[in-house]
């Protein structure tokens, strides 16, 4: 991701916070001819939208997954991804329908290990 600077102020940019990528928890409905990842990531690329939560049922595993293939790549892209992990709760509302919690995660770490996030790549400015 590129580390530069904007000096015009404020801008709108697009954000679209809940993703599904490929092989996502309960719910991976996608498939391609060729390589579902490639057609995504490319997807990705070409899309005006500028920030991404990457979504996964219970777990951040899609998120890491995807940030793996992307930076290979597309190493310089712009393009700012946060990890969103979805709940499902047993609750219904009133028209019976389940409710989904949702959390997106922004930390200093790229590791596994240690957290979520990563300077280059979780669009969170670090000192």
């Amino acid at each position: 991701m590129s580390t530069k600077h904007f000096s015009e102020g404020s801008l709108w940019r697009r954000w679209d916070l809940h993703i599904h990528v490929p092989e996502t928890k309960l719910s991976d409905g996608y498939t391609c001819d060729g390589d579902v990842w490639d057609e995504y990531i490319d997807q990705l690329e070409k899309s005006p939208v500028q920030v991404f939560g990457i979504t996964d049922y219970f777990s951040s595993d899609g998120y890491f997954a995807l940030v793996d293939k992307y930076n290979e790549k597309y190493p310089d892209t712009d393009k700012v991804f946060f990890p969103n992990v979805e709940f499902r709760l047993t609750a219904t509302n009133r028209r019976s329908s389940t409710i989904s919690s949702k959390r997106t995660v922004c930390s200093r770490s790229n590791s596994k290990d240690s957290g979520f996030g990563s300077p280059t790549n979780s669009g969170c400015d670090w000192p």
